[in-house]
């Protein structure tokens, strides 16, 4: 049978949280549970933040044994998220699974109550979807900045010493859908910590943040670099009309420079 949403219990202050049942096989279906709670006194539990697929293409899932529908790119980010989990039970919120969208009284409810699901959240996961050749490339060069010495100076000398393929790849990850998104503003920007996950690679939001302050220090420079890595690939269809205007960017990038901004300025 096919899954029939239960009315909340406090419409005004409850939400749902989905429980994400362990497999030990990546190929097993997709089960999960949900469960009840309120905002004022939540447990522990992932927000997830992602794009929603347009594509007519659905998986099917179960959610308390009855048959859900969802996305193919949120079906995979199901199966990474509960291969990440090991043997634990893992809650997580996800909006299409945890609203009842063809309710219009409880979108309501649930959207004015979304920025507080978010912020109680004990971290936000950035789902990106399926990893490709120049995405495995891309999530490689920025997790290792997770691991080099905290300086600023560490930081530039890891972004002057990227390849052309390297941002090549990083043009192509910041191109994704997610960063173009109005709803990072509610999702990620009041999230308490922030993990970024493309297949099996994830890093730190505090990758981004980093770079961004060897972009304050260094700017000049780091600029000239990677203004010169652009031309090297002869990049004809890049966004940017001059110079000057691509200089006003951390790594090229107009949505990645604009998403880290909006985060520093809340916290």
């Amino acid at each position: 049978p096919d899954f029939v949403f239960k009315p909340l219990l406090n419409p005004s202050s409850g939400f749902r949280l989905l429980r994400l049942l362990p497999s030990q096989q990546w190929e097993d279906p997709v089960e999960c549970r949900l469960q009840h709670v309120s905002i004022n006194d939540p447990p522990f539990y992932r927000a997830l933040s992602y794009v929603w697929d347009s594509s007519s293409l659905k998986k099917i899932i179960f959610v308390d044994g009855a048959i859900f529908h969802v996305s193919y790119h949120l079906e995979k980010g199901l199966r990474q998220l509960r291969q990440g989990g090991g043997a634990s039970l893992q809650a997580f919120w996800i909006d299409v699974i945890c609203i009842n969208q063809a309710s219009m009284e409880e979108k309501t409810h649930q959207v004015a109550l979304m920025s507080g699901i978010f912020r109680s959240a004990h971290k936000v996961t950035v789902w990106l979807g399926e990893d490709f050749a120049s995405s495995k490339l891309a999530m490689q060069a920025l997790s290792r900045f997770q691991d080099i010495p905290d300086s600023i100076q560490s930081v530039v000398n890891g972004l002057m010493s990227i390849s052309a393929d390297t941002w090549y790849a990083l043009q192509d990850l910041f191109g994704n859908g997610w960063f173009r998104r109005v709803w990072i503003v509610p999702e990620v920007v009041v999230a308490k910590d922030v993990e970024v996950l493309c297949g099996q690679q994830s890093f730190p939001w505090s990758v981004f943040e980093r770079i961004e302050k060897a972009y304050a220090a260094y700017g000049r420079e780091l600029h000239e670099y990677t203004f010169d890595l652009r031309q090297a690939l002869a990049d004809d269809t890049a966004e940017f009309t001059s110079r000057a205007e691509f200089c006003q960017y951390i790594l090229g990038s107009k949505s990645l420079t604009a998403t880290v901004a909006i985060r520093r300025r809340y916290h």
